[in-house]
């Protein structure tokens, strides 16, 4: 397990101090902030000073933003009580109870002691 570790460890370190440099993101920006003017700079860094792109995606997000709060939203009751939902969600209620009754996860918590065991 230590051949893997190592690795995992460096890659998320490395992309830990990646993310930390990345803009944030611009649909992000636009719907929190009352004045656009930092989801500009965003995109004036992301599209390299390009205003043409710029405009195009700024454009773009308030487009999108504003289909996005103009869409109807759901509760939580209406989703249980819906029909159309309804099958769906016991049938993978009831694959999760049954993988934990299973003891399906015992064996795929320990699978690596048992392939070291079987000298596989």
């Amino acid at each position: 397990w230590a051949l893997t570790a190592i690795p995992l460890t460096i890659l998320l370190i490395t992309s830990l101090i990646i993310v930390i440099f990345l803009p944030e993101s611009p649909f992000y920006t636009y719907q929190k902030s009352p004045t656009n003017i930092k989801t500009q700079e965003i995109l004036f860094y992301l599209y390299n000073g390009d205003r043409h792109l710029m405009n195009q995606a700024f454009e773009t997000i308030s487009k999108k933003t504003k289909d996005t709060k103009s869409c109807e939203t759901i509760s939580f009751k209406d989703f249980i009580t819906n029909k159309d939902l309804l099958g769906p969600i016991i049938v993978t209620t009831l694959i999760a109870v049954l993988q934990q009754l299973s003891g399906i996860n015992i064996v795929i918590f320990y699978l690596s002691e048992f392939i070291q065991a079987a000298k596989l």
